[in-house]
């Protein structure tokens, strides 16, 4: 449903991508101390329409993470339906607020989110980068858990990795073949254990996002808006 639905563009650095998002939403409706909550709308016995919330009680925040219609069923206010629904639970639940990210350039997505309640509250930028080779590791750099990591990613196609860099340690998401990073500035370090990393992976890409907005050698792509929604 996502994957017919979305533009694949909007798409590059979700979970919703990767071979095992069935796996993973299988487990976690399975998982009694789950922190994602699901809503879904059915029609003709056939689910039509869902969403997909990570819950952050200690910030009073629900985090939209996906809501999809089935293209044979838009049209008819199945996702607003889905929504408000969602936002009257949230609202018993006493959370605070909603709050999710979409795309700049996604202007469809953004109007209906504004119609729903939503504003903008902060910005940040999403960059691409194609990996270049290196001649060889970095003897400082650790990777914590590749067990753990192999595991995952072997299951769902998508993970995280824990890297130690000299002084620096911080977190990679790879999400199908590609590498996302989240850090608030990107050191030689963490290029250098990415691209080191990459030649046993195949990892194809780098994406980055974050605040830093003047990185040679990768190639600007849109701007994440982050969009909330008060509920308290």
């Amino acid at each position: 449903m996502v994957r017919s639905s979305f533009d694949k563009a909007y798409l590059t650095s979700s979970i919703y991508r990767c071979k095992g998002i069935a796996n993973f939403i299988y487990t976690e409706l399975n998982n009694p101390y789950s922190p994602y909550k699901y809503f879904a709308a059915k029609k003709d016995n056939k689910i039509v329409g869902f969403a997909e919330f990570k819950m952050f009680p200690q910030t009073s925040t629900a985090f939209l993470n996906m809501i999809a219609t089935d293209n044979t069923y838009k049209g008819l206010g199945i996702a607003k339906k889905i929504f408000s629904y969602s936002e009257k639970y949230f609202r018993e639940q006493v959370y605070s607020n909603i709050q999710l990210d979409v795309f700049q350039s996604n202007e469809v997505a953004r109007k209906w989110y504004e119609n729903m309640g939503f504003v903008k509250e902060e910005s940040s930028c999403f960059y691409e980068r194609n990996m270049e080779e290196t001649s060889k590791y970095n003897p400082d750099i650790m990777i914590l858990n590749l067990s753990q990591f192999n595991c995952l990613y072997a299951k769902f196609g998508f993970s995280f990795l824990q890297i130690s860099a000299g002084e620096q340690s911080f977190t990679l998401g790879i999400i199908d073949e590609n590498i996302i990073i989240r850090e608030d500035k990107i050191s030689e370090e963490i290029l250098v254990a990415v691209k080191s990393f990459f030649k046993d992976y195949n990892f194809k890409k780098i994406y980055y996002k974050g605040q830093e907005n003047n990185l040679e050698k990768y190639k600007y792509i849109d701007e994440i808006q982050r969009m909330k929604l008060t509920l308290q």
